[in-house]
């Protein structure tokens, strides 16, 4: 099913709206409005540009867990964003936006905002054992492009009323560059290219080759490290599913074999000397890594010392592998 994405139209009025309030921004800026004034204008912004009731849509200092967020935005009995308003001198930074996520969290809302009425911050919360938040999106109302009116469409009364910024997440997430990595360098697209090269060629490449190739030569090596070291984490709340262990290549086999040996967190120069000590002819560790961070996603982890290890899960299913 395609992405639904807004209008030109609805874009061109969304812009509309927001015209007259930029001076009002500017001047309130100047003159150093305190948090009072700057929710009033919230308020407005709500109101005037999003598209919200603000009698019936907006409700301001609601209750929770003995505090009180600033406004929660609630739609026919459904309570869909926390907003956190800061005064309009304030610059926003991580730790402004905890308090709205812990709102979000405790009420089960995966939406929280955090603005100081020109700049907004749009996070997205994750339910859970473990609370987690990533930053979607922001943009500042005096200084928009034409990709931020898209994003800032998606706050609007119309979007979530029809859920389209649930939609729109989940879009964004299909495209982000580290589950197109994960497709990209796994076993179904690898063995493709192969049959592909032998085609065209008639020659036979290994898949340590072929990976080895897009690694180095048309994937930046910089993402690929970029893309491993996000799972510097010590837990993942991610199901462990073992990867079919007869595809994996030799090479990538060894490594885990060796892993699994260490027991302990093992280095990229330890496992390639082990590697080569087994006679592997290979010109870079990189395909190693990229199949294992494929294969394993966030089971497969690079701590802080920069030292690779396998979560308990992945470690107890894999020693088995090697026990048969």
């Amino acid at each position: 099913m395609p992405f639904k994405k807004p209008k030109k139209e609805e874009l061109s009025e969304l812009k509309k709206r927001v015209v007259p309030f930029v001076s009002i921004l500017e001047k309130s800026l100047s003159q150093k409005v305190n948090e009072a004034d700057t929710r009033t204008i919230i308020n407005d912004l709500l109101a005037e540009i999003f598209g919200y009731n603000k009698y019936f849509d907006i409700t301001a200092e609601f209750m929770i867990k003995n505090s009180y967020a600033d406004y929660v935005i609630i739609i026919n009995d459904k309570k869909h964003m926390v907003i956190e308003a800061k005064p309009i001198t304030t610059k926003l930074n991580n730790n402004h936006v905890k308090q709205a996520v812990d709102y979000a969290a405790h009420e089960g809302i995966k939406w929280a905002i955090l603005t100081n009425a020109i700049d907004w911050k749009v996070y997205r919360v994750t339910l859970g054992n473990k609370i987690e938040y990533d930053l979607f999106f922001e943009f500042s109302l005096n200084d928009l492009s034409e990709r931020e009116i898209t994003d800032m469409y998606f706050l609007t009364k119309n979007s979530i009323e029809k859920e389209m910024l649930e939609d729109y997440w989940k879009y964004r997430q299909a495209l982000n560059p580290p589950t197109l990595l994960q497709i990209l360098l796994s076993d179904d697209i690898i063995n493709r290219m192969r049959k592909e090269l032998r085609t065209k060629s008639g020659y036979n490449v290994t898949s340590d080759e072929v990976m080895e190739l897009l690694i180095t030569q048309i994937i930046r090596p910089e993402f690929v490290r970029k893309s491993i070291e996000r799972n510097e984490v010590n837990e993942t709340n991610e199901e462990f599913v073992l990867p079919d262990f007869d595809k994996l290549t030799p090479m990538v086999k060894d490594a885990i074999s060796y892993m699994i040996k260490v027991n302990s967190p093992v280095s990229s120069k330890e496992i390639k000397s082990h590697l080569l000590s087994l006679g592997h002819d290979f010109n870079s560790l990189s395909p190693v890594i990229g199949s294992l961070n494929s294969k394993f996603s966030n089971h497969f982890i690079k701590g802080k010392d920069s030292k690779y290890y396998f979560s308990d899960e992945a470690y107890n299913e894999l020693s088995k592998c090697f026990k048969k």
